[in-house]
């Protein structure tokens, strides 16, 4: 009887065992179980707070799409203004080398204006010069032609004598004019103004002699001194004559 006791007794230790283990084992599984639960409930709690992050983003994402969106939209548009503003860097500097041609073109202008200004200056000059020769050659014109004027005036005036010597040689007036007509009438002829007019001719000439100078003026003027004088020496024979 102890014997079966002990036998079922063993057996019952041995199914105790077996249940142990098995009750270890599938403790183990449970913790282990416990653990991957718990990992999971980890896992879960970040992939919630994640989605909770995601809902948050999902409109910033959302908005973000549409920009790119709109981004490729503008890219068209932003490459042509990058090709303006390349050509406006391109024109902006062609500006600038231009502005600077001008500046020294300007500098250019304005020394030329100087310079006109100058030769406007210089040619006022001159042209008041001018204007003062000009008068002085009329002056000097008025001066040379007067005594021609004076020498023709003499000429004629010894012509008309002469000629009247002439008559009164002739005898022509003999018969009717008598011996104090033609005394009235040498002198209405003016001897003594034509001998003044000689002198004065004489003082003219050597005043041109010494203020021109020249050698064929000089010439000239000397060949007409000569003239005067051969004129003066015919006058006076003419006047003796008419005395006689």
């Amino acid at each position: 009887m102890e014997t079966k006791f002990w036998r079922d007794v063993l057996l019952k230790c041995q199914q105790q065992e077996t249940e142990l283990q098995l009750l270890q084992a599938r403790l183990e599984e449970l913790s282990k179980t416990t653990t991957e639960l718990a990992q999971l409930k980890d896992e879960v709690d970040f992939l919630r707070e994640a989605n909770g992050k995601l809902k948050i983003c999902e409109p910033q994402i959302n908005g973000y799409k549409k920009k790119l969106e709109d981004y490729n939209k503008l890219k068209k548009p932003l490459k042509l203004l990058e090709e303006r503003s390349a050509d406006y860097l391109q024109q902006n500097v062609q500006f600038q080398e231009d502005v600077e041609k001008c500046t020294a073109i300007k500098g250019q202008v304005e020394l030329y204006k100087k310079e006109i200004q100058e030769l406007h200056v210089k040619l006022d000059q001159e042209m008041s010069k001018n204007v003062k020769i000009e008068f002085e050659n009329k002056n000097m014109e008025r001066t040379i032609t007067a005594p021609e004027r004076s020498k023709d005036n003499l000429l004629k005036d010894g012509d008309n004598l002469g000629e009247i010597i002439d008559e009164l040689k002739c005898g022509e007036w003999a018969t009717n004019v008598d011996t104090k007509t033609v005394k009235t009438m040498c002198k209405e002829l003016q001897f003594t103004d034509l001998l003044k007019k000689l002198q004065r001719l004489e003082i003219d000439n050597k005043a041109l002699r010494e203020g021109q100078g020249g050698q064929a003026t000089l010439v000239q003027l000397l060949n007409d001194a000569n003239k005067r004088e051969q004129l003066k020496s015919a006058n006076e024979r003419n006047l003796a004559l008419t005395h006689l």
